[in-house]
């Protein structure tokens, strides 16, 4: 080996080999995975699903990963848990997505009383089966002494069998806005997926939509909860109703709190009156009667009772039987993941980029009679 000159000082070895870098304190500097974060930003947005995934990384382990524990095959895109991405909480883009957003740029957020409060279950493996609560066991009547209990009437439990559905939709962003704009557009993107998804399982949460192959359809106005748990009383989802044919009044609306009451289904916070916006308009308009001048709903309160709010869902619109009441925990939300196809190319020339999302998800009732759906007419 060739010696340097003398008087010179030997030029410093690189090594490629890893090392242990120990702080001054002498404690070792650790950086844990949980620390490690797959972002998806402007530039995952500017290129397909497909050029993403081919090449290895964070984002394609997280995808497999997810595949793997949910069970679902990604029909086409990019699979992340919605327990990752935080759907539908208020518009968190969640730990997984960098949320460094201008400050200008307005985000949009979910705030729907109706699923807020719905039993909810997110980041769910497989088909899922949680127990419903179908009829209850009258009481004893004044048993005597030392006598043996009398079998009154059964009380019946089920299983609510929840396998995931599709629930397809796709937005637009202007190319030219992502490839500009200084902010990071990934929060605002998501935060309106978030927004159209939450909106359209409202949708189907209250069997508004007209359900046609493996997407969400055992809502509330669906007749036919769970057919396959064989019990004919549970699937008769409209199990009361109140008669819309005629005027509203404030009679049929008390009748509909009196009829959910009866059935074990007592209020938690989550009772809740459900119509379009034109018929919570017209309850809002309509005059109880009598001299006090007041009305069926006033300030978004049936009846003025603080237990009983009143929520509009556009989906509802034009729906016989558009007045719901109910206690809603017992309407349960299940998701599992949302699946993200990005199309950079299909609308080049016309300076949009497409999402195509997948919301993989299902919805069912704990408790058929804990809701009164409206009869022969509408709002």
């Amino acid at each position: 080996m060739k010696q340097p000159p003398k008087g010179t000082i030997p030029a410093p070895v690189i090594s490629t080999v890893a090392t242990s870098r120990v702080l001054k304190t002498g404690a070792p500097h650790v950086v844990t995975s949980s620390a490690k974060k797959a972002v998806i930003d402007n530039s995952f947005f500017l290129k397909s699903t497909y050029e993403a995934l081919d090449a290895p990384g964070a984002l394609l382990d997280l995808h497999q990963k997810n595949q793997q524990q949910t069970g679902i095959k990604a029909k086409s895109g990019l699979m992340l848990r919605v327990s990752e991405r935080d759907l539908g909480a208020g518009g968190n883009a969640g730990a997984l997505v960098q949320t460094t957003v201008d400050p200008e740029i307005r985000l949009s957020f979910v705030n729907s009383l109706i699923l807020s409060k719905a039993t909810r279950e997110t980041g769910l493996t497989g088909n899922y089966i949680k127990p419903y609560f179908a009829t209850s066991a009258a009481p004893l009547a004044y048993p005597s002494e030392g006598s043996a209990a009398s079998d009154q009437s059964n009380q019946t439990f089920g299983a609510l069998t929840l396998s995931p559905a599709a629930l397809a939709f796709s937005t637009t962003a202007s190319r030219q806005v992502l490839v500009q704009s200084k902010a990071n557009l990934a929060g605002s993107i998501i935060n309106d997926a978030n927004r159209v998804a939450n909106s359209y399982l409202e949708g189907f949460a209250l069997g508004a939509i007209n359900a046609v192959g493996n997407i969400p359809s055992k809502g509330i106005l669906t007749s036919s909860v769970n057919p396959s748990s064989g019990n004919t009383d549970f699937s008769k989802t409209n199990f009361f109703t109140t008669d819309l044919s005629s005027s509203i009044s404030n009679t049929k609306l008390s009748t509909a709190v009196s009829s959910v009451e009866a059935t074990a289904a007592s209020d938690d916070g989550s009772f809740l009156f459900i119509t379009s916006p034109a018929g919570a308009s017209k309850l809002r308009t309509t005059s109880i009667g009598g001299s006090n001048n007041r009305f069926l709903a006033e300030n978004n309160l049936i009846l003025g009772d603080a237990r009983l709010p009143l929520a509009a869902s556009p989906y509802l619109t034009g729906v016989t039987g558009n007045l719901i009441f109910g206690r809603v925990s017992d309407l349960l939300i299940a998701t599992w993941s949302m699946e993200l196809t990005v199309d950079p190319y299909t609308n080049m020339t016309s300076d949009q980029v497409i999402f195509n999302w997948i919301l993989w998800c299902n919805v069912g009732l704990l408790h058929g009679p804990s809701f009164v759906v409206g009869s022969g007419g509408n709002l």
